[in-house]
Parts: C-alpha cells; structure tokens; sequence
C-alpha cells in the first residue's frame, strides 16, 4: 500500500492500526502511531464524558478502565510494528507490559475509589517506573525508521 498525505491514506493508517491489532509483522510509520494517539485520546475523552454523565462513578471507572485496556491492544501491535521500523527487535515491547504491569495498583485504587489509597499508589516508586517506561516507550514510537527496505520488509514510506 502506498502512503501519500491525503485523508484516505491517513484513515487507511488509523484502520490498519484498529484492524491490525494481531499484526505484529511488517513495519509502522510514525504517523500511523500519532493517528491512532490523536484518535484513541479523542475517543476516549468522548465516552468517558459520556460514562461519567450517565453512569455512577464506580461503573464509569470499571468502564474507562475497560477502554483503556481495550486501546492498549492496537498500540501494543502498532509498537512492535515501530520496533520493526527501527530495524529493533520486538522485545524491546517487553517496556510496554512491564508499564502496564506497574500501572495495576493505580487502577486498583481507582476502582476501589479510596481517595488516600489512590494518592499512594501514584506516588509509589512503581508508578515512577511506569512512567519512566511509558516515556521510552514514546521515544521508541517517535524515533524515525530505517531508510528502504530492512529485515522486517518495505521501508512503508515508499511502498507502492
């Protein structure tokens, strides 16, 4: 498939991320991880509105708990895609698990609603480590990809 800068190529990005989701082979653009970033946060400010609108609290936490959890699983494909890119191994994903992992006991919390047990958990120095991973993780989507072709496949950029 080749990717150009019009609309339907930059939708044919976000679907091949959604759709994708058990696609851990080939290779991602950079653009492809911002599409999906820019969709899933508006996606999720929009039914979290929602939930937290028509929902009591507890069931509104459970059900953006459950979104959240539910866009991790593109993303999660979509890295290892990057990784590829980079011309990486898809374990350097391992950060990706080992995030969310630390990340539990905040969602604990947060579905239990203790205010104080909240504010622990994210002062915890594994909600630190999280956020250390998380922030890898970013850098690894953003790093630009190797140019042609790699052991991965096609460079995606000039795919035609």
């Amino acid at each position: 498939m080749a990717y150009q800068d019009s609309f339907g190529d930059n939708a044919e990005l976000l679907r091949r991320t959604i759709t994708g989701f058990a696609d851990l082979s080939g290779r991602s653009r950079r653009t492809e991880v911002i599409y999906y970033w820019i969709a899933t946060a508006l996606a999720g400010v929009i039914f979290e509105f929602l939930v937290t609108t028509l929902l009591p609290a507890s069931a509104a936490v459970a059900l953006t708990s459950a979104f959240q959890v539910a866009t991790m699983i593109p993303m999660f494909a979509l890295l290892v895609r990057r990784l590829h890119d980079q011309n990486k191994s898809a374990q350097w994903s391992s950060l990706y698990f080992l995030a969310v992992l630390l990340r539990i006991p905040v969602m604990i919390a947060e579905l239990r609603g203790n205010v104080d047990e909240i504010l622990t958990a994210e002062r915890s120095p594994a909600n630190l480590l999280s956020g250390l991973c998380g922030i890898i993780i970013i850098v690894l989507c953003l790093i630009a990809g190797t140019n042609g072709p790699n052991s991965f496949g096609p460079d995606p950029r000039l795919e035609g």
